[in-house]
């Protein structure tokens, strides 16, 4: 339902790298980043966005070669959407998820631009949230470690370990990664007032 035949002007090189947790559905991820869109006033004649079940292999031997690369392809972009849903329950969002926070950190390494957003739903929680307790931010990302994070693949995980403890190490990674996040919802958070303010829309 979701193939674009090859040379389509739906196809582009990507300018935002999509990281999600796979536990949401595609049409509501889609509905999201089409908003998304909308809200950022991007042309979406020049916006596209990487998503991983479009563009790697989901079977076989090239696969493993395709998710070798991921890294690369995150710092290349060199922006970064994360799509959380449920927001602040990490360990069933893709801040529980490996992939999802190498995704993160390999756009931290090259200074790129990172961003949340989240459902309808999500949004409305959010805002309570923060309404409820001031440090409600914090208090979700403080949770955040590489250490515990899974990977559908177990191998995968131990690889991704492997060149956190060679590269930065796990608690300077960890340090940098809740940093952004902390960073990304406060942004979200004065979006979401600024939207609310009369005669915003």
């Amino acid at each position: 339902a979701f193939q674009v035949e090859q040379g389509s002007d739906e196809i582009g090189p990507a300018t935002i790298f999509v990281s999600w947790g796979l536990v949401s559905t595609l049409e509501g991820l889609i509905k999201r980043l089409e908003q998304y869109v909308e809200q950022k006033g991007l042309d979406p004649d020049k916006t596209f966005f990487w998503v991983c079940d479009f563009c790697i292999t989901q079977s076989g031997e090239k696969k493993q070669g395709d998710v070798a690369r991921l890294g690369e392809v995150v710092r290349i972009i060199g922006k970064t959407v994360m799509f959380l849903e449920p927001w602040d329950k990490m360990s069933e969002n893709c801040l529980g998820r490996a992939w999802c926070l190498y995704e993160l950190l390999n756009t931290l390494l090259v200074n790129g631009m990172f961003e949340v957003v989240f459902p309808d739903e999500e949004t409305e929680r959010f805002i309570q949230a923060l309404l409820k307790h001031a440090g409600a931010i914090q208090n979700a990302t403080a949770r955040i470690n590489m250490a515990d994070a899974k990977a559908f693949v177990p191998k995968d995980q131990a690889q991704i370990m492997q060149e956190v403890e060679a590269g930065l190490g796990l608690h300077e990674v960890n340090r940098r990664v809740i940093e952004a996040l902390n960073a990304a919802l406060g942004a979200a958070a004065v979006g979401q007032a600024e939207a609310s303010e009369p005669g915003s829309r």
